[in-house]
């Protein structure tokens, strides 16, 4: 929403609204918060200040829609931060501006949503006519009435009880926002402590997982130098094994080889034997025979197998 037109000169703060009493004289809002940032002719602004809405004047309290209003200005402003286009002071010290919150115009709101008069008299702006011509004509607010009876004409008809009205929902104002601000600081020190607690111990978890980081790797790094050595070892031990086997493949063809040539040799032997033993029965055999034929074989073979048992025999 585009800012109304503003004189020259018009000086803005900023600050952050925390409570809102209704201010029952001239129905002013009294804003009482902290200015968060601002300036005035290179002042830095702070403290609290009473804002007057410029060009609209709401129900006092006591009057018909005199808390609807006041609830509608809450509604708006309420723990907000607001941008207030100050023009100048009244005498009773309050600020006269134009009151900004989330691009939001704030007597533009009062006015359409019929919780505010117009003040022709100190204001010329004939946009603020039109706002409120536009509530009434919709009956919105307290033009649900046919006739409301308007702020000024109350106050002069209750001099009295407007001014005690004003010192008592002054008071009562300074209590409730001092109240207030008492549980406010007291749960944002619990909060405080709250969060302190839940951070400290993210911080005492972030080291435990850093210490067991840190462990894990170098459990890790020790890991990788033993699977490192155990393959070396493993690649050792494999050449070794390959030599082996090699050496004992030769052995086996060496020990097969002898186990042949000493079953040659042994059936060789056996042989030998069986026909010296068998040379041996024949010669005997004939030996005995001509002991006791007493004669001689003839000049043959069997002449040298009689001559070889005889001496063998005798």
């Amino acid at each position: 929403m585009d800012r109304v037109s503003q004189p020259c000169g018009v000086s803005e703060y900023c600050g952050f609204v925390t409570t809102t009493t209704w201010r029952c004289g001239g129905g002013a809002a009294r804003l009482h918060g902290w200015v968060l940032n601002g300036s005035n002719n290179g002042e830095i602004l702070s403290g609290k200040y009473k804002i007057r809405m410029r060009g609209i004047d709401a129900p006092e309290l006591k009057m018909e829609y005199g808390m609807e209003a006041r609830n509608e200005l809450v509604n708006l402003i309420e723990g907000k931060c607001v941008m207030i286009y100050v023009y100048e002071k009244d005498q009773y010290e309050r600020y006269i501006g134009d009151i900004y919150c989330g691009g939001v115009f704030i007597q533009e709101e009062m006015l359409k949503r019929g919780f505010a008069w117009f003040c022709k008299i100190y204001d010329k702006r004939c946009e603020f006519e039109q706002w409120e011509r536009e509530a009434r004509d919709a009956r919105r607010g307290l033009w649900l009435s046919d006739n409301p009876k308007k702020p000024w004409e109350w106050k002069r008809d209750h001099p009295r009880n407007a001014k005690k009205q004003d010192c008592i929902q002054m008071d009562n104002g300074s209590y409730e926002a001092l109240s207030g601000m008492i549980k406010e600081k007291k749960n944002y020190e619990e909060k405080a402590m709250e969060w302190k607690k839940k951070w400290e111990s993210v911080v005492a978890e972030n080291q435990m997982l850093n210490d067991q980081l840190r462990d894990s790797k170098e459990a890790l790094s020790i890991m990788i130098k033993e699977k490192k050595n155990s393959e070396e070892k493993s690649t050792e031990w494999k050449k070794k094994w390959g030599s082996a086997v090699a050496e004992n493949q030769m052995l086996i063809r060496e020990l097969k080889e002898v186990l042949q040539n000493e079953e040659k040799a042994c059936r060789q032997h056996v042989k030998q034997r069986v026909i010296w033993v068998g040379t041996s029965i024949l010669a005997v055999g004939i030996a005995v025979l001509c002991i006791k034929w007493k004669t001689p074989p003839k000049k043959n073979g069997a002449t040298l197998l009689y001559h070889y048992a005889r001496t063998r025999i005798w």
